[in-house]
């Protein structure tokens, strides 16, 4: 072998200069994604955040879907934990009590 020892900076320069990016990923349709959300909400014992969600949805039931899609679900589904999310990571200024933590 020729043992060449590149940085992770340069290539990934060199694969957006030739034009390579991440595949195209096709999402599952948002009407199962949000069934399987609606269900969730209601079997689970504790509120889960939108990261949480997301990756039950890849494990659970082999979803391909973005964060960001899950997070807008979430927000319209449940408002509330949502709302907790954001106090949690410092966005809102009052508090929410919240019965699962």
């Amino acid at each position: 072998m020729h043992h060449v020892v590149v940085g992770l900076t340069w290539l990934k320069k060199r694969l957006a200069a030739l034009g390579h990016k991440r595949r195209n990923v096709v999402e599952t349709r948002l009407t199962l994604v949000h069934q399987a959300i609606k269900n969730e909400l209601q079997t689970s014992n504790c509120c889960l955040g939108y990261r949480a969600m997301w990756r039950l949805l890849q494990l659970k039931y082999r979803y391909t879907i973005k964060r960001s899609t899950v997070m807008m679900l979430l927000a319209v589904m449940d408002p509330i934990a949502s709302i907790h999310d954001y106090v949690t990571i410092g966005v809102c200024t009052d508090p929410v009590e919240d019965d699962c933590r």
